[in-house]
């Protein structure tokens, strides 16, 4: 499944639209026009939890090592994407 977002990797950005998560049961990748492609492993995910930031929500991405702290995928529609990870496995708060 593929979604259009905006994604936001270690400060450089791409808004929504123009930002694509793609979701399988094992990996998440999120690519933009700007930032570099991310691919997400999820047997390292710990925790995918919301946040809100000047009333935008995205998402992060929990893990015992840190690794993906950088990484937020900016929402349009949060529960079309909280619903197709939940559907794929990815541990959602």
């Amino acid at each position: 499944m593929t979604i259009k977002t905006g994604v936001q990797v270690n400060g450089a950005s791409a808004t929504w639209p123009f930002g694509r998560l793609t979701i399988d049961e094992e990996w998440l990748r999120l690519a933009g026009t700007l930032p570099p492609a991310v691919w997400i492993d999820r047997p390292t995910v710990t925790k995918v939890r919301t946040l809100r930031h000047l009333g935008f929500r995205g998402l992060m991405f929990d893990t015992a090592d840190g690794r993906y702290n950088g990484v937020i995928v900016w929402l349009g529609s949060r529960s079309k994407v909280l619903d197709a990870l939940a559907a794929k496995g990815w541990p959602v708060s």
